[in-house]
């Protein structure tokens, strides 16, 4: 079970959820999508470091275009795209594993169409990946054996 403290909201370990970064706080917010959960369609924390796993029931990586298009329109940054999958851990339990196997993906709703490999400045492929690690106010793609 993984708290933050916010509004007493709580998400089980492997629970649904989105996760973007919070243009408020500074922090990863998680928004919880198991239908069956009390917290539904709701913000059940803020973490610093969240690991999670990417499946194939559902989306990986989302860009909404008309939330791309009102942010470049209005020049201001807005809440569009999110990496979605299953939280698996959270801020001590993963802070360490930002290392050199990890690949830095990043997005820039201004220049990017897509989130883009940081380093080699082309297009992620959210497939390559089996998890994200969200530290450092920075996005990490990771291929963990099973």
């Amino acid at each position: 079970m993984y708290s933050s403290g916010y509004k007493n909201r709580s998400i089980e370990k492997n629970g649904l959820c989105r996760f973007y970064r919070n243009l408020n706080n500074g922090q990863f917010s998680v928004l919880c999508k198991e239908k069956k959960h009390e917290f539904n369609n709701k913000v059940v924390g803020h973490f610093d470091d969240i690991l999670i796993e990417l499946t194939d029931d559902h989306p990986r990586a989302v860009i909404s275009k008309s939330g791309q298009d009102r942010a470049r329109k209005m020049q201001t940054r807005n809440v569009h795209c999110w990496v979605q999958g299953r939280i698996v851990g959270v801020n001590d339990q993963v802070r360490n594993l930002a290392t050199k196997t990890c690949t830095p993906i990043t997005y820039n709703p201004f220049i990017n169409d897509n989130f883009i490999l940081k380093i080699e400045q082309t297009e992620w492929n959210p497939q390559s990946a089996t998890h994200v690690l969200l530290s450092n106010n920075q996005a990490f793609a990771i291929t963990l054996a099973s």
